[in-house]
């Protein structure tokens, strides 16, 4: 099963961009591929999302080229700042496609660039093919302004300068809306569910979300609404989102925020649904369920039941095994004829912070902290070490964040494809955040550097009381001295003396972890399938001929042979 998907396009998507226009475009009308390559460089640069690509599977198959301008090249016409559309083309096969480019093109204009123009070249009859269909520029939110004629183009090509204003009246381009479903709950009371399937119906969620946060106990920061957002405004372009929104007459008592995703298993493509931003950015998910928590696990059931067409299978990740509300959710769908399986997930460390930094430190053993001594001498024998703290200020926390990139490349996460720089996508991702966090004091950057030098790096967020450690980095040319350790240790110090209850160090890569403390949060990985071939056999070999296989093998002694976890404890330490 493939489906059609609008992605950002980067740098990397170079040669396929190029293989594409020339398949479309005569040979006089191709572009150099340095410029192809520098359109896409630019937009890179500035984190921004204006060149798209239509991906049928991993081919691309049509793409959209687009950058904020000055108009200095329309400076007769008056246009002023714009959108420039440099390059639209979709192969022949997938034409009827062009709308859902387009309609990816402006909503990301819209929601980036609010109130600028559209402004784009049309070649031969182009541009009056696109005056002949006002309707669909009306559905992106646009109206035809502008058409100036006989244009002289590179080539000795005429061409017609097409301006697009944001109609001032007209609703965002957005999927249709189901109605409200009507959920009578155990207790005789009736829910109504709402189902939210785009970014706009999600930023009109704000003021519930935020009104919620407060009355769910443990909510993380992960699924506050400005993480959530901003993880959507980053990454959700290619990706279906279903949030269903649950109400007690016109009070929101609930959010259930998923997002359905094609995942290859088991031989096939499904559609798996999970919690929205899972699993690498939203550590332990869960619903967002204020009051008359068991009601409000059945009407997001019955509500995903009566939507069970859209999606085969669900996988919830980091989960804890003993919430009750989980518990409620997971057996009102095997009631609903779902397979319910689980399995063990992410130990999550996480360090009590009580008492003082002198005290923990006394603790740990004599050549942990000797360690610690050790590496401090060897950076101070190399240069003047500075430490420091960055707090509230966005533009500086921007700054530091750019000088992160660079050592990043020059760490181990380079190598190994990992960390902020692993895609532009991410990279815009953690820019969202200090937009979110930055000035509000809750974005933290703390730097470790040698004669001015960075060498080591980490950054996390505060939400409430508790500090959330995001990344960290060093300088591979320094690993002998430990800059990463010892920047750990100064940051752990700090948290101690401001007030926090906890430091998250969060799931995954425990090995760097373990040495600073032995609380574990231990979840498991909940699995709900539809009845479907593969899914049935896939559920009886995982959750049933597997865990008796395992029983068998420890009776004999022979477990020791299968390949251990490298997320457990025992294998980090």
């Amino acid at each position: 099963m493939q489906r059609l998907q609008v992605r950002r396009l980067s740098a990397l998507d170079h040669t396929a961009v190029v293989a594409v226009e020339r398949r479309i475009y005569p040979s006089g009308m191709q572009e150099r591929a340095e410029l192809i390559a520098a359109r896409l460089r630019f937009e890179d640069e500035r984190y921004s999302s204006l060149n798209l690509g239509l991906f049928d599977g991993d081919a691309l198959v049509g793409y959209v080229l687009a950058h904020l301008d000055d108009g200095a090249e329309f400076r007769d016409a008056g246009i002023g700042d714009n959108i420039y559309i440099a390059d639209l083309a979709v192969l022949s096969l997938h034409r009827r496609q062009l709308v859902q480019l387009m309609t990816a093109l402006a909503r990301e204009a819209r929601l980036e660039y609010p109130g600028l123009p559209l402004v784009a070249h049309a070649i031969g009859t182009t541009g009056e093919m696109w005056r002949r269909h006002p309707s669909l520029f009306r559905r992106l939110g646009l109206v035809l302004s502008r058409k100036v004629d006989h244009i002289p183009m590179p080539g000795g090509h005429a061409a017609s300068l097409m301006v697009w204003m944001p109609a001032p009246d007209a609703l965002p381009a957005t999927r249709p809306r189901r109605p409200a479903e009507t959920i009578q709950t155990r207790s005789g009371r009736r829910l109504e569910v709402r189902v939210i399937n785009d970014e706009d119906g999600l930023r009109a969620l704000e003021s519930a979300w935020t009104g919620l946060e407060s009355a769910v106990p443990g909510l993380t920061m992960f699924q506050t609404f400005a993480y959530q957002a901003a993880w959507v405004r980053a990454f959700g372009l290619g990706q279906e989102l279903l949030v269903l929104c649950i109400q007690d007459g016109p009070e929101v008592v609930g959010i259930a925020p998923f997002q359905i995703s094609p995942v290859y298993i088991y031989g096939k493509v499904h559609r798996q649904l999970s919690f929205l931003g899972a699993p690498w950015e939203v550590d332990r998910p869960r619903f967002l369920f204020a009051r008359d928590v068991e009601d409000c696990a059945r009407a997001t059931t019955r509500t995903l039941l009566t939507l069970r067409d859209r999606w085969d299978m669900i996988w919830f990740h980091e989960q804890d095994a003993a919430d009750p509300v989980l518990a409620a959710f997971c057996d009102e769908l095997a009631a609903g004829g779902l397979l319910h399986g689980r399995a063990p997930g992410s130990h999550c460390p996480y360090l009590t912070l009580h008492g003082t930094w002198q005290q923990f430190l006394a603790g740990r053993s004599q050549k942990f902290r000797k360690n610690l001594r050790a590496s401090r001498r060897k950076l101070e024998s190399l240069g003047r070490l500075e430490y420091d703290c960055t707090a509230g200020d966005s533009g500086k926390l921007h700054s530091l964040f750019t000088e992160y990139e660079a050592l990043e490349a020059r760490s181990w996460k380079a190598r190994g494809g990992v960390g902020v720089t692993q895609s532009l996508e991410h990279l815009r991702f953690y820019r969202q955040l200090i937009g979110a966090f930055g000035d509000q004091g809750r974005f933290v950057v703390r730097t470790l550097r040698l004669d001015g030098q960075l060498v080591a790096a980490t950054f996390g967020v505060v939400h409430g009381r508790t500090y959330y450690s995001l990344h960290i980095a060093h300088d591979a040319a320094y690993a002998a001295c430990s800059p990463g350790t010892l920047l750990e240790a100064m940051e752990l110090e700090e948290c101690f003396g401001a007030g926090l209850d906890e430091y998250e160090f969060l799931g995954g890569f425990l090995k760097n972890k373990v040495r600073w403390t032995d609380q574990m949060r231990d979840t498991v990985f909940v699995h709900l399938y539809q009845r479907r071939p593969r899914l049935l056999a896939g559920y009886a070999y995982y959750f049933l001929a597997k865990p008796r296989l395992k029983r068998m093998l420890d009776r004999l002694g022979l477990r020791r042979l299968v390949k251990a976890r490298t997320d457990r404890v025992d294998a980090a330490a």
